[in-house]
This record gives C-alpha cells, structure tokens and sequence, in this order.
C-alpha cells in the first residue's frame, strides 16, 4: 500500500487514513499493526523492490486467486483514498496486477468495481453504482443479473474464501465485500420490480 500511495509523489492523509481503516477491518493484533506499518514505510522508500516483494507474495500464496484478487482490490481501493487515481498510481498498479497475473480486462473491471464499492458505501448510492459494482449494464437480462451476482458471491463468499485458506485477517474484508454484492443485487432487483 505504501508503494502505490507514494507512486503520485507524496502520500496523503486520505491513503494513510485508508491503510489505517483497512488493518482496523483486518483486526490486525499489535504485533500484526506494527509490521503492516512497516512494510506500509518500505513501501515508500526509493529502494523498495517492487518485482521481488511481488514474486514472493505470489508464491507464498499457493496459487490462490481469490486471496491475490483481494490483496489487488486493497491495492486500487487505497490508489482511490485521495478521490482520484493518479497516472502513475495507475501505471502501478497495472504493473501489479499484470505480475500477478491478472490481464488487463480483469484489472480494469477492479477498478470499476472497488469504485463502484466506494459509492456503494455512500449514503444514497445509485442505481448505475449497483449495476457497476455487479458488473453489469442495465441492459443485462434478469438471468445475467443473477449469474453475475452468484459469480461475485461465490469469488466473495468468506466461508468460500476460508475454505481456500483466506487468512483470518482478511474475513471481514471478504464480509463487507459480500454485503456490498448483495445490497447492489438487491437494489437492481427491486428497481426491476
């Protein structure tokens, strides 16, 4: 995270703030908070090997999608802390996901959906922020409505994601992103009557 929030030229209060609320959600222990601060600093620094740091993640993850899709969303959610995404917090955070492996189309449709997330957390989001954090247009039939909210769910699901080794750290993360998938699919359904 430290990485991206300095990828613009300066970190913000608002990425610091989100990096906060996000080890907040994980309930990180102290121990936890204090190493996430820290590799929040390196991240920071000139010298932070960016490739290397992303090669070990990505094995130490064993090859499982939806813990490395998490970690991606965490990554673009913090880029859009500060209300915009930067070129180069942008360029970033391609890079990321690229080495991840994540193609261009999927990376695209996380930011579409981590901003949609972001409106869904608004007071009175919009009908257009339901369809977007589905991944839908409002075109879409009732059944592709249904399949792209099973779809979500089911790469969302904490008992799904703990099944496939979701540290406990990350649950509550993967709780509110399903009670975001939901509240937008109900939205869509009951402005579809």
């Amino acid at each position: 995270m430290g990485h991206i929030a300095k990828a613009d030229g300066q970190v913000t209060a608002d990425e610091i703030s989100a990096a906060e609320s996000i080890m907040t959600r994980m309930r990180l222990d102290a121990q936890q908070r204090k190493a996430a601060i820290e590799l929040f600093n390196a991240g920071k620094r000139d010298d932070f090997q960016l490739h290397a740091v992303l090669a070990q993640f990505r094995q130490e993850c064993h090859h499982r999608r939806n813990l490395v899709q998490m970690f991606l969303e965490i990554q673009i959610a913090t880029a859009m802390a500060d209300g915009h995404v930067h070129p180069n917090e942008r360029r970033v955070l391609f890079t990321i996901g690229e080495q991840l492996g994540f193609d261009r189309i999927a990376i695209e449709h996380l930011f579409s959906f981590i901003g949609s997330g972001a409106a869904m957390d608004s007071t009175r989001p919009s009908l257009a922020d339901a369809y977007n954090v589905l991944g839908v247009n409002r075109n879409a039939s009732d059944a592709e409505v249904k399949k792209a909210y099973r779809r979500l769910m089911n790469q969302h699901h904490p008992d799904k994601l703990a099944a496939k080794g979701l540290p406990e750290e990350m649950m509550k993360l993967a709780t509110e992103k399903t009670q975001e998938i939901k509240a937008a699919y109900e939205q869509v359904r009951k402005s579809r009557g």
